[in-house]
């Protein structure tokens, strides 16, 4: 099995479509909204990335990722490190139902959240302010 640890495209410098196609290879990625010792949860721009890319999304139980995003749908919550563990033996055991629900946050993003529909809402509320 082949893992791939990094902070993102700074610490290692890559290139953005280089940084896309390491997401676009993984079976899985596995996201911490917030530093372990620190208690501010946050919704970051690696969840979006994650699902637009394809591959299953792992984020630590983040009441914040579910104003956008239903949890065993289109991404799966963990509580702990031995719960990650777990549940990423489990999604590479199970790869039928690994994919579907990479599917389903992949449609959801491209559904709702890509950037034609994105730029249309900025651009909607910036005329109706000009009205």
């Amino acid at each position: 099995m082949n893992f791939f640890v990094s902070g993102g495209q700074r610490e290692h410098n890559l290139s953005i479509d280089q940084y896309a196609e390491l997401f676009r290879r993984a079976k899985i990625s596995v996201n911490f909204p917030s530093k372990h010792e620190e208690h501010v949860i946050q919704v970051k721009g690696r969840v979006f990335e994650s699902l637009l890319c394809g591959c299953l999304l792992l984020e630590r139980d983040n009441h914040l990722i579910k104003h956008w995003f239903e949890p065993m749908v289109h991404y799966v919550p963990f509580t702990s490190e031995l719960d990650l563990l777990n549940k990423i033996n489990y999604y590479l055991q199970h790869d039928d139902e690994r994919k579907t629900i990479a599917k389903n946050g992949y449609n959801k993003m491209r559904e709702c959240y890509s950037s034609k529909i994105w730029w249309e809402s900025v651009l909607n509320k910036s005329l109706m302010r000009k009205i």
